[in-house]
């Protein structure tokens, strides 16, 4: 014979199965869960200066958040989770719960995969930024309360160590290209004073440009002197054709204008000389010039590489939970029976 319960009487087992459900697993079987909370400032370098004129201020945006985002994103990456598997025993640890709760039981959906145990540990990891003051707030949950101290104190070790390796990597990323250019120009500049030792040790002259100028002035000479004895013997030759003086003066014109002549050519072979020689040594300068705003590119690039990296403070270190902070097990039960009285109320 089958029993026809009514939708009053089904109302009723509703009500009372759902709260003997309640208090059952809340009362009895819902695993203590401990907590270990920690809170740590990462800053930037850039950003030390103006945080606590930031904190006063009441002002966002600093770039202090930043740091406490790439704390967030380190804890709980797929990489951290690796090292700390099996150095800690993640999983044996996270199994140590009800069978609701813990890892590998309806929470998981009773997948214990690596995924699922990557999920399970980023579920157990709270980290809040407070994006004014750049101060983040670490929580780790689980069911043993050494194992969550152990957790945290590890992270944030694990969080300066990353927080290092990334400063270094930004340093030398940041002066590479600088340190290459210095490079560069080094050996320009030494190739560069190679062909100047070069062209100043097959032309026997230390400074063209100077023996250039003295030639010049040698040359202006002469052809003032030249000029003078050609209005001397034109002077001469007029009043008295046939003079000795004439002849000595025509004589010393002739000298005068194989020397200007040959002067002329020492003085072009000069000028080229000196072309190159000046040549050389512009570009010799510029390659100093752009040596020494290299060197100070890679000074800089050290200053900026420290300027722009993240530094973590400990604020507060792990604590070592003494008693479970979870579940609100009167909490729990006392909220499901006033739910499933205002169903039933709804719903009679």
């Amino acid at each position: 014979m089958v029993v026809k319960l009514s939708k009053f009487t089904k109302l009723v087992w509703a009500l009372v199965i759902s709260n003997l459900a309640s208090i059952i697993y809340f009362g009895l079987v819902a695993s203590p869960v401990y907590s270990s909370n920690a809170s740590v400032m990462v800053r930037s370098g850039e950003s030390a200066g103006s945080n606590m004129t930031a904190l006063l201020s009441g002002a966002t945006g600093n770039g202090t958040e930043f740091g406490g985002y790439v704390f967030q994103d380190f804890v709980k990456s797929w990489n951290e989770f690796e090292r700390l598997r099996d150095r800690l025993k993640l999983a044996q640890n996270f199994r140590n719960g009800d069978l609701i709760s813990r890892y590998g039981g309806l929470s998981t959906f009773f997948g214990e995969d690596d995924i699922d145990l990557w999920h399970y540990y980023q579920k157990s990891l709270t980290v809040d930024v407070d994006t004014k003051s750049g101060i983040v707030s670490l929580v780790v949950r689980g069911f043993d309360p050494e194992f969550v101290h152990r957790l945290a104190d590890v992270l944030m070790r694990d969080a300066v160590t990353h927080l290092t390796e990334m400063n270094a990597e930004r340093e030398r990323q940041m002066m590479q290209a600088a340190q290459l250019r210095v490079g560069e120009l080094m050996a320009q500049l030494h190739e560069q004073e190679k062909l100047l030792a070069n062209q100043r040790s097959r032309s026997g002259i230390y400074e063209p440009a100077d023996l250039y100028q003295s030639r010049l002035n040698l040359l202006n000479e002469l052809t003032l002197r030249q000029t003078e004895i050609t209005a001397q013997y034109n002077a001469v030759l007029k009043e008295t054709p046939n003079s000795p003086a004439a002849m000595d003066l025509l004589s010393a014109l002739s000298a005068i204008e194989s020397k200007i002549a040959e002067e002329k050519r020492r003085t072009s072979q000069t000028s080229r000389e000196s072309a190159a020689h000046d040549d050389l040594k512009a570009r010799r300068d510029i390659t100093v010039s752009l040596l020494t705003q290299a060197s100070a590119a890679v000074h800089e690039a050290q200053l900026d590489a420290v300027s722009n990296g993240y530094f973590l403070n400990v604020i507060s270190q792990p604590s070592r939970p003494q008693t479970a902070e979870l579940p609100h097990r009167f909490r729990w039960i006392v909220g499901i029976f006033l739910i499933s009285i205002l169903a039933w109320g709804i719903l009679r």
